[in-house]
């Protein structure tokens, strides 16, 4: 873990210190496979199959995005308009 201090002058006194953390993460490759897999394959992965795979993905990301519109439609409709106050008075 790295601390790093920053001082910053204070017009009532002292320096100000803050001090914040920082985790450095280290990911260590210990094993590979000495061939790569192959590309467009029927045992892995073929281009077909990879750009239905993102199609689907791209038509589920824009029902959750039309779901959270009309959700925030829903909500902004239900909210009720402030009343105006009895005295007349408008803040």
């Amino acid at each position: 873990m790295t601390i790093v201090r920053s001082e910053e002058p204070n017009a009532f006194g002292g320096v100000k210190v803050t001090e914040t953390p920082y985790v450095n993460r280290d990911y260590v490759i210990t094993w590979a496979a000495t061939e790569p897999y192959l590309w467009d394959d029927e045992s892995t992965i073929t281009v077909q199959e990879l750009k239905t795979a993102m199609a689907d993905r791209e038509v589920a990301l824009a029902a959750m995005k039309q779901n959270q519109d009309e959700y925030r439609a829903s909500q902004n409709a239900a909210t009720p308009a402030a009343a105006a106050p009895a005295n007349g008075f408008n803040f």
